[in-house]
């Protein structure tokens, strides 16, 4: 979680919550607001990864965020998880591969043009084979977000000097930059209607049950 306006980054706590996403959320945001003494109600605006995702995480994550919005009145910003990813790398002059483990050997992942000035908070993605993946990529890639030590070595292999890979810290989905986009849409009078935000939820999209 983060804590962001207009002045840039406040706060931000990123930890391994497991299963205990119910448990750890609400007590994580009072630990954040604590941090800068403000009060939920001083609260003008709520981002939230829509996904692609697990089915437990965003469901709390969006549940949660919608229930405070409904509450305080606040406008409802949903930033896609992928483009939250890859946002840290956004000026390096490379295309961003970020991505997320869809099991069964595949992945969900999009690439993100070379152009810092046309960064969507969403991007077309689909899931995809690994060896699908390595044939969209004909420049130096950076890859980031979920990537397995046995993918990450595939990728090396099959694409050499075009693998940008990105290390596990710089891989992290920080809350810093989903507040950035969602903070971008808020300034811009942007914001997404309760009744029809849905998350997207990457056991859906494999066919399990949900």
């Amino acid at each position: 979680m983060a804590l962001y306006d207009e002045r840039g980054l406040l706060a931000e706590s990123n930890w391994l919550a497991g299963s205990n996403h119910s448990v750890q959320l609400l007590p994580g945001l009072e630990h954040l607001l604590s941090l800068q003494q403000v009060e939920v109600r001083s609260l003008r605006a709520v981002g939230v990864a829509l996904g692609p995702g697990s089915f437990n995480g965003l469901r709390v994550a969006v549940s949660t965020a919608k229930g405070l919005c409904l509450a305080l009145g606040l406008p409802f910003l949903g930033v896609g998880t992928l483009a939250a990813t890859a946002y840290q790398h956004r000026l390096a002059g490379r295309p961003v591969c970020a991505l997320v483990d869809a099991g069964r050997g595949q992945l969900y992942g999009t690439i993100y043009p070379a152009d810092a000035r046309s960064w969507p908070a969403e991007g077309a993605g689909g899931i995809l084979p690994l060896a699908d993946l390595v044939s969209r990529v004909d420049q130096p890639t950076v890859f980031c977000g979920e990537l397995s030590e046995g993918a990450a070595a595939l990728l090396s292999e099959w694409l050499g000097d075009l693998a940008l890979l990105a290390t596990p810290a710089t891989s992290l989905r920080r809350a810093a930059c989903l507040a950035e986009l969602a903070w971008a849409r808020f300034a811009a009078g942007e914001s997404d209607d309760l009744a029809r935000v849905q998350p997207l939820y990457l056991r859906r999209l494999t066919g399990q049950p949900s």
